[in-house]
């Protein structure tokens, strides 16, 4: 009898666990079982994103208990194909999405959503304004801004008319950048912030917006990028015989941003921490994922300011060596 009554309550035991299962993993589930994780990226573009993505896969390789993947859309950029990337990444039931904040409206009611189903939703190089518990990993965009403004106070003494180029409407991080470099330069009345153009992210306008800017702001003598299209579209790509600008100042490098800067057609750029950004964030999102807490939602990755100078000091050393 003993046996028999051990035996059922065994059962209901059993049953109980299973129909359990569906509401989402417990503490003991996930430590057998792997938390599956979603990166929806913009680009793969063999430089900023793609060395972002990097370090999220590289760090993912540390955890066992964690499935990582990375997705991108068809075209570059594209914040519907990206939206709906989020929405099926949400209805496979992923217990994470790791994603750059945009500022757009069907984009937010996506991530509005992924929140609702118990996805945790971690913004990578732009934060957003969103009213749920989210993880931001990223430059301090802001900051990133006013150093920028006091790069620009130095390499002009003080002394410029500026044409800012952007990437496009709607990126809370390029507004943030643009906000803090005008805070910055607002008490230097010799700098005078001219406009903003945006460039779409695409090289072939950066181009186009250069040699209008030549051709139609004469006074214009310096040009400040926010993103780091600019200093990939003109780094080999400006005849030092023509007329150029004095000073060009941009963000991130690359390939094509280091020969710039080895001409001297880019004065400086703003660096980021882009592959370190990859790896904080899944490093953070295993925290929160083993723990079902966080202990702080934000978390800002290193900036500094990298001139021309440097680079070819730093090519003088690699060749002594």
């Amino acid at each position: 009898m003993k046996k028999r009554i051990l035996a059922a309550f065994l059962a209901a035991a059993l049953a109980l666990a299973s129909a359990g299962c569906g509401a989402g993993k417990t503490e003991t589930q996930g430590q057998n079982l792997p938390w599956r994780a979603t990166a929806v990226l913009p680009h793969s573009d063999q430089s900023y994103w793609s060395t972002l993505a990097n370090g999220m896969q590289e760090e993912a390789k540390k955890y066992a208990g964690l499935n990582l993947k990375v997705r991108i859309p068809q075209m570059n950029y594209n914040i519907d194909q990206m939206t709906a990337l989020i929405r099926q990444e949400t209805a496979a039931q992923v217990d994470a999405l790791l994603v750059q904040g945009i500022d757009d409206e069907d984009y937010l009611a996506a991530l509005k959503e992924a929140n609702q189903a118990g996805v945790r939703v971690v913004l990578v190089d732009t934060d957003l304004n969103v009213p749920y518990e989210h993880l931001y990993v990223g430059t301090d965009n802001y900051a990133a801004g006013r150093m920028l403004g006091q790069a620009l106070i130095a390499e002009t003494d003080g002394t410029a008319n500026v044409m800012i180029l952007s990437g496009d409407e709607g990126y809370p991080n390029l507004k943030e950048r643009i906000r803090g470099l005008k805070d910055e330069v607002a008490d230097y009345e010799g700098i005078c912030i001219v406009g903003v153009k945006y460039d779409k992210y695409d090289a072939l306008t950066v181009r186009k917006q250069y040699q209008s800017i030549l051709g139609n702001y004469p006074l214009v003598d310096t040009i400040v990028g926010v993103e780091g299209t600019l200093g990939m579209a003109l780094g080999a790509y400006v005849n030092l015989e023509e007329p150029h600008m004095k000073v060009v100042l941009g963000f991130d490098r690359s390939i094509e941003t280091d020969v710039g800067l080895d001409r001297g057609v880019i004065t400086g750029v703003i660096t980021q921490d882009n592959e370190g950004m990859g790896r904080q964030a899944v490093q953070v999102l295993m925290q929160w994922l083993e723990t079902g807490r966080l202990e702080q939602s934000c978390y800002y990755t290193a900036t500094s300011y990298y001139t021309s100078a440097d680079y070819r000091r730093e090519r003088e050393v690699r060749a002594d060596g």
